[in-house]
């Protein structure tokens, strides 16, 4: 029969301790006490264990308890508190930082929470913690924004506000976003913020004659050097054999820090549920920045992307729209 051991956990000047460590390091069996210091650990094989209690600014305390035959037994732990003072912990970080090209959305060099407009900003590392690999998939957290439609998985398109196909720029300049024509598609690999401005406010950037310009205007800003060493590679794999390697690398090009050169990319091909459904894009954004003087940047950026997929926009229905009748398309 296995073992037990149940007891309570109290601290100097402290009392019960909710939350303390009871661990057998030796079985790996442990727990923490509840709200009222208690404790209770089970399944305890017979023999000499060592059992270790501790709780943050208390001193541990071991002691080597015997089991046998299916004992449940009872101990109680009394911690001191530690003269030892924790090393001095300090956290670095930038307020309020204003997103790179704001500028080129708003036409206002001001910081975010000075906007006077509506402004959404996905940033980078939230970008990567999503795995967003479109633009699509990068702004459904953003109040107000969705997918309007992809045509078959072969563009991406936005609708605000209940206005569809809202324009789209990157870095300010104008892409051709609109549905109704040739439409566009991304990669959040080169991507270091999507800022999304809403409302009528996107008459800044000149384009209020658009389907959607109504519902506002999401600028993509891409990654340019930052003036610092730099690199990270990765791979990603989903199902379908999807295959997806990526790299980001940055280095200053002189010893007094004027000339700067980036370059990031990404691979992908990436099969279907369905046979004959595929795809392949290759993505490559070079970048390089030149401080004259410290009031002057001069970049130079290629921004490229080759998409080669397979059109897939369903199934459609054989019969009349009273009539379900839709066809089922193969899978294999």
């Amino acid at each position: 029969m296995k073992n037990s051991l149940v007891g309570t956990v109290t601290g100097e000047e402290r009392g019960k301790l909710r939350g303390a460590t009871v661990f057998f390091e030796d079985l790996g069996i442990g727990s923490d006490t509840d709200y009222a210091g208690d404790f209770f650990l089970s399944n305890i094989p017979d023999g000499k264990h060592t059992v270790i209690v501790s709780y943050v600014g208390f001193r541990p305390v071991l002691k080597e308890i015997s089991f046998r035959e299916g004992q449940q037994k009872e101990e109680d732990f009394y911690l001191l508190q530690e003269d030892k003072v924790l090393e001095e912990i300090e956290v670095f970080g930038v307020r309020r930082e204003r997103p790179e090209k704001m500028e080129a959305l708003t036409r206002i060099p001001l910081r975010l929470d000075e906007q006077v407009q509506s402004v959404s900003v996905v940033s980078q590392k939230m970008i990567a913690e999503q795995g967003a690999l479109s633009l699509n998939d990068a702004v459904r957290n953003v109040p107000g924004l969705g997918t309007f439609a992809t045509y078959g998985n072969t563009s991406e398109s936005i609708i605000s506000r209940g206005y569809r196909g809202i324009p789209v720029v990157k870095n300010g300049v104008r892409v051709h976003s609109d549905f109704r024509g040739a439409g566009f598609l991304s990669d959040m690999q080169g991507v270091e913020t999507i800022q999304v401005l809403r409302g009528s406010a996107s008459i800044a950037q000149g384009i209020g004659n658009d389907l959607g310009s109504g519902g506002g205007v999401v600028n993509i800003a891409t990654k340019t050097p930052r003036f610092v060493n730099s690199g990270n590679i990765g791979i990603r794999g989903g199902s379908w054999n999807q295959i997806r390697p990526t790299f980001d690398i940055q280095f200053v090009a002189d010893a007094m820090s004027r000339t700067a050169f980036r370059i990031n990319g990404a691979f992908e091909t990436n099969d279907n549920y369905r046979i004959f459904v595929s795809k392949d894009r290759f993505y490559i954004n070079p970048s390089f920045a030149w401080r004259p003087d410290k009031k002057t940047k001069i970049m130079l950026e290629m921004d490229y992307l080759h998409d080669s997929r397979t059109p897939d926009q369903g199934t459609v229905n054989l019969s009349a729209d009273s009539v379900n009748n839709i066809y089922e398309m193969p899978y294999d």
